[in-house]
């Protein structure tokens, strides 16, 4: 706002500048805090009453992958404080690849990495979910092509996210430069960094585990075990 007299912003034009910005840096933080499974989830309960603990779960159905880097006992013992860089160059690649292939990043869980391609949820699409459901199965015949080939093209972006992440794993400059590492190699001879996949496609219960203390928004389901 402009002062009419001085011809200058009034004070409080600033105030609500600065407050805006505050409030734009917060929704950021919860959006990386807590993945765009959180941020939904935050979304949809914002008018609930009760505590964390109470809020319901979603059936959704998605693909899950899952993955964990291999002999990362040796590295932290190796690597001490640096483990930290070791593990975020490749979480920088793996979210990096994932998202750019249509999924979400949801875990971090040390050496290890949750991820999803969300394919329909119960509320907000109840049709595509119920036919997703009879797919998973195995009752297709009743599916048009277009439909077919929209699952296939998701499925089809999970895997070459995999692929992508292997090439980079295998070609990054910052990550070949451990296999040099001497720490590294005395522990483990031709050391390379490696990591293990897994997808699969199914259900799982979408929402928030924890307490008042702290909550993770992640997937449970036999299926998101099978992938781990």
């Amino acid at each position: 706002m402009i002062d009419e007299d001085t011809g200058k912003k009034k004070e409080g034009s600033k105030e609500i500048h600065m407050i805006d910005k505050s409030v734009t840096k917060i929704a950021y933080l919860l959006v990386i805090g807590y993945g765009e499974a959180g941020t939904g989830i935050i979304i949809k309960n914002m008018g609930w009453t009760g505590t964390w603990v109470d809020i319901p779960g979603e059936k959704v159905i998605g693909i899950y992958g899952f993955c964990d880097i291999w002999n990362f006992t040796d590295a932290t013992e190796v690597l001490q404080t640096k483990v930290m860089t070791f593990v975020n160059r490749i979480a920088s690649i793996v979210h990096t690849n994932v998202v750019k292939f249509g999924g979400s990043p949801n875990k971090n869980i040390g050496d290890a990495f949750l991820f999803v391609w969300k394919l329909a949820s119960l509320s907000d699409e109840p049709a595509f979910f119920a036919w997703m459901m009879r797919y998973l199965d195995g009752d297709s015949d009743e599916f048009s092509e277009e439909e077919a080939l929209a699952v296939s093209v998701i499925v089809d972006l999970s895997v070459y996210a995999i692929l992508k992440i292997l090439a980079k794993i295998n070609s990054y400059k910052q990550i070949l430069a451990y296999r040099e590492h001497k720490g590294l190699n005395e522990w483990i001879k031709d050391y390379a960094v490696k990591m293990g996949f897994g997808l699969h496609l199914g259900w799982s219960i979408e929402g928030l585990i924890g307490s008042h203390h702290k909550v993770d928004a992640s997937y449970l389901s036999p299926h998101v075990g099978m992938a781990a």
